[in-house]
Order: structure tokens, then C-alpha cells, then sequence
């Protein structure tokens, strides 16, 4: 019997299905990322100048100040933010415009400047290290183990 081949074995088996696992519950983020949309943040809501707002308040749309902090500062430092979905029902005009495009025309509208170099792995990076970190640390760890152990083993007679 090999105790090394087993354990890792064991560890394989259960190392993939952690990857598995954490892939299938951190899928959500990491559809929403950058590299993968090739439309930065596509569920963002898109901000309106409040007196340009359709809708009912708190329904439709709800008045935020802007996520930026060299936005809040300027004049209009609020906005009405619309659910993209809910943006696109209301202004129908915009609905051949993609999501990039019309964030950046409602920013111009606003006066506001864009966070342009983002990050396109921002929601992928932690998802990874999850998945990925655990399983090298008991690899490591667990050979630590048997390395430590197998000093005990008798020495094999000649």
C-alpha cells in the first residue's frame, strides 16, 4: 500500500472538485468582468441628470451621488441612476447604442469624468486566488506531512 500515491490522489480528486465548486458559485462575478463582456461593467446602472429623469422615483430610478469621488465634488454631484434594463425600456432613442458608448455619453451629459483604467480581472482575481490558493496550500502542507512522517518509517532491511 502507497500512502503517498493515495493522498495524493485524494487531494487531486478533491482539489478539482473544489476548483469545480468555487468556479460554479463565483461564475456570476466573473461573467460580469471586463475581459470577459468586452463591455465594461454591463449591469452598471447609467446615471440621468435628474431633471432629465422619466420615471417614477424609487421605482424606476433612484438619485445617488456619483461613485466617484472627484465626481461628487462637481456640479451636479447627484444623479438618477436607471437599472440598465430599466434605462433602455424608458429612453428607447439609446437602445442601438451599446453600454460603453451610452456611459460615456451620459457622463459627457453630466460633466463627469470616467475611471478609464479599471481593472478587467477585478471580480476574476478573487475568485481564483479562492479556488486555486486552498488546494497548493494542502498540497504543500500535506506533503510537509509526509516528508515529516515518513522519517519514522523503519529502515528497510538490506
Amino acid at each position: 500500500m502507497n500512502i503517498r500515491r493515495g493522498f495524493f490522489r485524494l487531494w487531486l480528486v478533491l482539489s478539482v472538485i473544489w476548483i469545480v465548486a468555487v468556479g460554479l458559485i463565483g461564475w456570476e462575478p466573473i461573467r460580469r468582468d471586463q475581459w470577459w463582456s468586452a463591455d465594461p461593467n454591463p449591469f452598471a446602472d447609467s446615471p440621468v441628470r435628474c431633471e432629465n429623469a422619466t420615471g417614477t422615483a424609487n421605482v424606476d430610478y433612484t438619485r445617488r451621488n456619483a461613485p466617484e469621488p472627484w465626481n461628487a465634488y462637481r456640479t451636479p454631484g447627484y444623479a438618477c441612476w436607471y437599472p440598465e434594463g430599466r434605462f433602455r425600456t424608458l429612453f428607447p432613442s439609446y437602445n442601438a447604442v451599446s453600454h460603453a458608448k451610452l456611459t460615456e455619453m451620459l457622463y459627457q451629459n453630466l460633466g463627469w469624468e470616467q475611471a478609464t483604467d479599471s481593472d478587467k480581472f477585478i471580480r476574476t482575481k478573487p475568485v481564483a486566488l479562492f479556488a486555486f490558493v486552498p488546494p497548493v496550500a494542502s498540497l504543500i502542507i500535506g506533503a510537509a506531512f509526509v516528508w515529516a512522517f515518513s522519517g519514522f518509517s523503519r529502515p528497510k532491511a538490506p
